[in-house]
């Protein structure tokens, strides 16, 4: 420094050579330490010492760190307000930064009928998803639809309707449906004529019954082929079209293909079976009650015999007959459409015919006595 003038430097030791008087003035800097926390980023700037005043910038190279199981950290902000990366901040204290970072999970969803309001994405946790199918039912007006059946999330399976779940890890959501068919179903006996009646049905576990009208009955079955349970048929009153009864009878189809739309004939093993009374020489037998337990139902026997036509189901049937006080209790087998002939031990046409009969020939002898007794006074006279 000979001549005089100032020197500045940063070192903290220094040699002078005093030749002259000098002033020496340490020059001070005041420093405050900013510490970064919660960092999982690389980041151009770490923990340390910032001198007063300066305007710090603090950048995270990434704020979406995606890790192997389906799980991201998503960064929000610093110290909870400080939402801006980079951060600028003046040094004016000692500072604590924390990076503050929201955990998401990835929640797959699977729609393949486009029924659902929600989509494939990263979900924050412990967030709430509340979804319900849009309809549950997608017809392709072709007699053909889908139906939504349960939901499948993850290795569980949820009945209701709406799903509501909490999002506390990645998540697969998807649901089950299967396909329906509209079929149009007749109810016939072995005749081909229509009846009307009940129709069970089941399939893997389900089970499903409905009315069978004489038009037909379209009903929405799921696809496969069922098994055909239960058939139930009505009794009609030929004569006044009264239901008497309905009355069970065996399928001759044993299963109802349910693969695709189309129209079902299920043919009952049902019989037209027409009563007649007749006695045991064939003379029909008029005014005789004829009841039949099976169908809770008497009719009288008309001038000719004739009693009722009615459809009946194969088997053994119970026929009460009462005529002239004379009651008693005859069965028969339906095997088939037939005639059956109620024997009664004598048609009151039989008793008339025997009574006439009588008359004759008791006129007959009477006349053949008196001609004879005239041919004996001829002879005496002679």
């Amino acid at each position: 420094m000979a001549g005089g003038g100032t020197v500045a430097t940063e070192e903290t030791v220094i040699k002078v050579a005093v030749n002259e008087p000098i002033r020496l003035t340490a020059l001070w800097e005041t420093q405050y330490f900013v510490e970064v926390k919660g960092v999982y980023s690389d980041t151009n700037f770490t923990s340390g010492w910032v001198s007063r005043g300066v305007e710090l910038n603090v950048k995270l190279m990434e704020e979406e760190i995606v890790m192997d199981n389906k799980t991201r950290l998503v960064f929000i902000g610093w110290n909870g307000s400080l939402r801006e990366n980079p951060l600028k901040i003046q040094v004016n204290k000692p500072l604590l930064l924390v990076a503050e970072w929201m955990v998401q999970y990835w929640v797959e969803v699977t729609d393949p009928l486009g029924i659902i309001d929600l989509t494939s994405g990263w979900y924050n946790k412990s967030s709430e998803i509340n979804v319900a199918p849009s309809r549950i039912k997608v017809d392709y007006g072709n007699g053909t639809r889908k139906v939504f059946e349960k939901w499948l999330v993850g290795n569980q399976t949820l009945e209701s309707l709406r799903l509501g779940i909490k999002v506390d890890k990645p998540l697969t959501i998807a649901y089950s449906w299967y396909t329906e068919h509209l079929l149009e179903i007749h109810l016939h006996d072995t005749e081909g004529e229509p009846l009307e009646g009940e129709v069970h049905l089941s399939l893997s576990g389900l089970e499903y019954g409905f009315q069978a009208f004489f038009n037909g009955t379209r009903v929405w079955l799921r696809e496969g082929v069922w098994n055909i349970g239960k058939t139930l048929y009505w009794v009609f009153d030929p004569e006044t079209g009264e239901r008497l009864r309905e009355l069970e009878a065996s399928s001759v189809n044993i299963t109802l293909n349910a693969l695709n739309p189309r129209t079902v004939n299920i043919v009952l093993r049902v019989y037209k079976v027409e009563f007649a009374t007749v006695d045991y020489l064939g003379v029909p037998v008029p005014w005789a009650s004829v009841t039949i337990p099976l169908v809770n139902k008497s009719w009288v026997s008309t001038p000719t015999g004739y009693v009722v036509s009615l459809k009946l189901p194969e088997g053994r049937i119970e026929v009460k007959i009462n005529f002239m006080g004379l009651e008693y209790t005859d069965y028969i087998d339906v095997k088939g459409e037939e005639k059956v002939f109620i024997r009664i031990p004598c048609s009151a046409y039989t008793l008339v015919a025997g009574l006439i009969t009588g008359a004759v020939v008791a006129v007959l002898a009477k006349r053949k006595i008196k001609v004879k007794k005239e041919d004996e006074s001829e002879d005496e006279f002679r």
